[in-house]
Formats: structure tokens, sequence, C-alpha cells
């Protein structure tokens, strides 16, 4: 392999770390599903926040979608400010990042479903244990990884409490009771 081939694949995490950078892609691509987002968009989303900056290059290799996809994509994000765009200084090449932190970018997105947020809750957690295990702490892209996946957690955390809130709401109650109630009626019919 090449220097710059070396080079090229410095941002890929290696062994369990990208086995967990992978699982939380797929995360974030069933999330999108649910707000029916295009199955290219979610994924270059979770790339772009836990490396930082990307080129199209790289984003096809951690995908495996064609450029003209990715740069379809990654045009429409930055034409509304979803993502930045930079020239990397003596190339003709650019890196792209996504504007705002990670509870800004996860804020942006609707409510998913509440299942949906139980499983990732316990899966966050499950990886978090893993990369704080003395075996994982000096791999490479351990530290990035960790941070992202608690700063994660602490959104999946609000989210759960808000979804309780609703949930427990005096509001939906009586909808639930109401609806139940209808129901009980038309079966009596």
């Amino acid at each position: 392999m090449s220097r710059e081939e070396k080079s090229n694949q410095g941002y890929i995490f290696e062994g369990k770390i990208r086995e967990y950078e992978i699982r939380l892609i797929e995360l974030i691509s069933e999330m999108g599903e649910i707000r029916n987002q295009t199955p290219i968009f979610s994924p270059i989303i979770g790339y772009l926040i836990f490396h930082g900056r990307l080129t199209q290059k790289q984003l096809k290799h951690l995908t495996g979608f064609s450029i003209g996809s990715i740069s379809t994509t990654l045009n429409a994000m930055t034409s509304v400010g979803a993502t930045e765009k930079k020239m990397i200084k003596g190339t003709h090449t650019f890196e792209y990042s996504f504007g705002g932190d990670l509870s800004q970018i996860l804020s942006r997105t609707s409510f998913f479903k509440y299942e949906v947020n139980t499983n990732a809750i316990k899966f966050v957690q499950a990886k978090i244990n893993e990369l704080n295990k003395k075996e994982n702490e000096n791999k490479k892209g351990n530290k990035v990884l960790l941070k992202k996946m608690v700063d994660m957690m602490n959104f999946l955390s609000i989210h759960k409490k808000i979804l309780d809130m609703i949930t427990k709401s005096e509001i939906v109650e009586k909808l639930i009771k109401t609806n139940i109630k209808g129901v009980e009626r038309n079966s009596a019919i």
C-alpha cells in the first residue's frame, strides 16, 4: 500500500471500533427511515458526525454509494446550510463537514418511536461499556467514538424523558381512554 493510500485510509476506525461505528450508522439510518429520508442521506450524516470532515471519495469508501449519489446529496445539504464545504489546500478536492454539534443535529430530526429509542439506549450503553474496557482504550478512534456515543446517550436519555412525559400526560391519557371507549362502543354495535 502506497503512502498516499495509507493517509487516505487514516479516517477509518479499526477492529471492534469500526464494528461499533457501522452499527451506529445503521441506527442513524433506522432513524432516517422512520423520518422517510432517502437511504443515502442518513449514513452520510452519520459518517460526517463521527469523522468531522470527509471527502466524497472517503464517503464512497465508507458507504459504498456512488460518487454521483454522494455529490448530489452533499450539494443538496450544502445548499440549505446543513453541511460546510471547504477546499483542501493545494488540491482540487473538497472536504465536507456537518454544521453544528451532535445535539443540534439530532434535535433537528423528528421524534422517532419509543421502542427504537429504548433499543438505541441499550445498544449505545453497551458500546460505551465496551469502549471503556482497558483493552480498547488505546485503539485508534476510541476516544472520538466514545465521546460521540456519550453525546448520543445524553440525547437519547433526554428524548426518552420527553417521550415518557408525553405518553404519561393527562391529555394523552384522556385520548387513550376516549379511544378505548370508542372502540368498546363500536364493538358493541
